[in-house]
């Protein structure tokens, strides 16, 4: 089921320190406890000064798509044949 707190969310302060605080307000819990990711306030657009970062708690599990198991596919996929293109003139 798709938990929202265990995907990696953006928070925006006038300052680091903010950023990290709300970080850990919406995940509920610690500082030492999320994985921060700080974003260069330069190269990202539109932050007028405030800082942005990306946090995400250390012990989110993600769930990943199983692997395929590609024993079962075909070497190559049979097409029909197609006839010979033929022109205008050719056409029954």
């Amino acid at each position: 089921m798709y938990e929202p707190r265990n995907e990696p969310r953006e928070f925006i302060g006038s300052t680091r320190s903010e950023a990290v605080a709300k970080a850990c307000s919406f995940f509920g819990t610690e500082e030492g406890e999320l994985r921060i990711l700080d974003l260069d306030s330069e190269a990202v657009g539109g932050l007028a000064g405030r800082e942005a970062i990306v946090a995400v708690p250390a012990n989110a599990v993600r769930a990943r798509p199983a692997p395929r198991d590609r024993s079962e596919r075909p070497e190559r996929f049979d097409r029909p044949e197609r006839p010979e293109r033929m022109g205008r003139s050719e056409r029954p």
